[in-house]
């Protein structure tokens, strides 16, 4: 939780529109006990597999895209674990990037921490944090909105 916070505490002094808000982390002593981020309505995951009607995919992607183009280009990191779960959507329907646990620079080793979800990282999977990592990410979120929906119009 503590390399989640140092990221929470980079995303807060850069905020963004796609990026989720954090407002600051509890403590008990030393140790951090959680972290205080900002509700959305809900995740995109659920919102799909819901079948909401009121979903622009277009928009969402565009959303997602821009959160990532700022990750990468003004702060120089990578969150390593995009899919639909770690995608909220506001109260206007706009994306929000979520779960920084993943996150860290571009070009730092990987290792032997938590880089994406089962199903929704490359294979084989990374060793490096790059951006291709999160670019891959999306490309599946794309064609899973575009697959839910051919099935749900059927």
């Amino acid at each position: 939780m503590v390399e989640e916070a140092k990221i929470y505490e980079i995303l807060k002094r850069h905020p963004h529109p796609n990026i989720c808000v954090y407002y600051g982390c509890v403590r008990n002593g030393d140790s951090f006990t959680a972290l205080c981020l900002k509700k959305y309505r809900c995740r995109l995951h659920d919102a799909i597999c819901d079948g909401d009607s009121t979903l622009d995919p277009r928009a969402i992607h565009d959303g997602i895209s821009k959160g990532l183009q700022f990750l990468h280009e003004t702060l120089g990191l990578v969150h390593n674990d995009i899919n639909p779960c770690n995608i909220m959507l506001d109260d206007d329907g706009n994306a929000v990037i979520i779960d920084f646990d993943s996150c860290m620079p571009i070009g730092q080793d990987i290792g032997c921490r938590k880089a994406g979800t089962f199903g929704w990282e490359m294979d084989p999977a990374p060793g490096i944090s790059d951006p291709d990592n999160d670019m891959y990410g999306l490309k599946l979120i794309a064609k899973f909105m575009e697959e839910k929906r051919a099935y749900q119009n059927t």
